[in-house]
């Protein structure tokens, strides 16, 4: 059996461009907001180490933000995707404040951080971010043993969530292409 946790693909909003600006938590928060809804680059094109782990999976799943959608798209598997509200992301945190100013990416590792202690202004509580892994998990493990092959298309932290869920009901990682691409497996 196995299980395949892919993160999207690169999305329309470049986060990496705004490395060396400075923004207020508030302006940080507008930026969470809008990548929250922001679609694939178009001009991307999936590996294809990512379109032959996909093919050799019998069973989809999708987060239904529209990041993990267009990436489902991008392989050609929208027929069969089920797409579930328990895979999409955890609602990153932060701040209104308009002072002080720093680096975007000082914003959002903070943000995080906090979040792990129970932060949670703006965005979910990790404890229930925590139960919509383990759902998710339970899901990925019953398909995994009735289709063998299970591939999710989620997010950088859910992913990681619901691998920690995994391995705590037995699962082993058993590889990580391209840094993205998780195969657990009995």
């Amino acid at each position: 059996m196995k299980i395949v946790l892919m993160r999207h693909g690169r999305p329309l909003l470049h986060l990496e461009v705004m490395k060396n600006e400075r923004k207020s938590a508030a302006q940080t928060g507008a930026v969470i907001r809008d990548y929250e809804f922001t679609e694939l680059d178009p001009m991307q094109q999936p590996p294809a180490k990512s379109i032959n782990v996909a093919n050799g999976c019998a069973a989809i799943f999708s987060s239904p933000m529209l990041r993990a959608i267009g990436s489902v798209q991008m392989l050609g598997l929208e027929e069969e995707a089920r797409v579930e509200a328990c895979f999409a992301e955890s609602a990153h945190p932060y701040l209104n404040w308009r002072r002080p100013k720093f680096n975007f990416f000082t914003w959002c590792f903070l943000f995080r951080v906090a979040w792990f202690f129970g932060f949670v202004q703006n965005g979910e509580a990790i404890s229930l971010a925590r139960q919509r892994a383990k759902t998710s998990a339970d899901k990925l493990a019953l398909a995994a043993e009735q289709e063998q092959a299970v591939l999710l298309l989620g997010h950088g932290f859910m992913n990681h969530l619901i691998a920690t869920k995994l391995k705590q009901q037995g699962w082993k990682k058993i590889s990580q292409q391209a840094a993205i691409i998780g195969h657990i497996s009995c």
